[in-house]
């Protein structure tokens, strides 16, 4: 059985309101509207592109947007396993697995590798990367990760969910892009897993886990070509 040893998060970029993006939007459309009013988010932390002399914000192509996606999410990610390693009372080189989730970009190497690389984890750590899975993505590694965890007694697994929703924004007023850029953030959050043998017994642990796919809903939220913006994740 695996247990949760630490927990931390990140975040990157300014806080915003509903009312703030709304503004930033431009969005005039009353249904529009409605779906950031009432989401129920106070405020949320994106990295949005400066703005121009016309107050529209910066234009960022798809190359723009992958970019921003491996800044923030190494940034985001380094930070959430530093402060989870420090709940955990451990270290760097007390990691011996790394899995990493991510839905708002595609990294090659993964971004498993790329924090291993910046963080000087040991290069012969156990890493897994999970990607596309969207918001089903950290409970399906979670699993990967207590395996991995409940075999390897003594030593610790880290799982990380890193998403830069920034990089996955259109700036237009339709109700096509209303559910994804009323809901989302830029943000990171990572759990230290250990074996029974390790720790005081107290924590929380995980009993047991199951998957169950409906195929209705694969379509609905994707990542999918959007004209000069690039790439957006949208419903539809």
């Amino acid at each position: 059985m695996s247990r949760i040893a630490g927990v931390g998060t990140a975040v990157a970029g300014e806080t915003y309101s509903q009312n703030d993006l709304l503004a930033i939007f431009r969005i005039t459309d009353s249904k529009v509207r409605s779906v950031f009013l009432n989401s129920a988010i106070e405020r949320r932390y994106l990295s949005l592109p400066p703005a121009g002399h016309d107050g529209l914000r910066a234009h960022e192509t798809q190359g723009d947007l992958l970019a921003k996606h491996k800044a923030l999410a190494l940034d985001m990610g380094a930070r959430a396993i530093d402060a989870a390693l420090k709940n955990a009372g451990a270290g760097i080189d007390d990691v011996g697995h790394l899995c990493c989730v991510t839905t708002t970009g595609f990294l090659t190497p993964g971004l498993s590798a790329l924090l291993i690389r910046e963080m000087g984890i040991a290069p012969q750590c156990s890493r897994v990367d999970v990607v596309g899975m969207g918001c089903n993505g950290g409970l399906n590694a979670l699993g990967v990760t207590a395996t991995w965890s409940a075999a390897h007694p003594g030593r610790l697994a880290v799982l990380l969910c890193a998403e830069a929703c920034s990089a996955a924004y259109v700036f237009d007023s339709t109700m096509r892009t209303a559910v994804v850029n009323s809901l989302f953030g830029d943000g990171a959050a990572a759990i230290v897993l250990t074996g029974d043998d390790v720790g005081d017994g107290l924590s929380p642990a995980q009993w047991g886990r199951g998957s169950c796919r409906s195929p209705a809903t694969s379509s609905p939220m994707r990542l999918a070509p959007c004209g000069t913006t690039g790439i957006t994740r949208r419903a539809s």
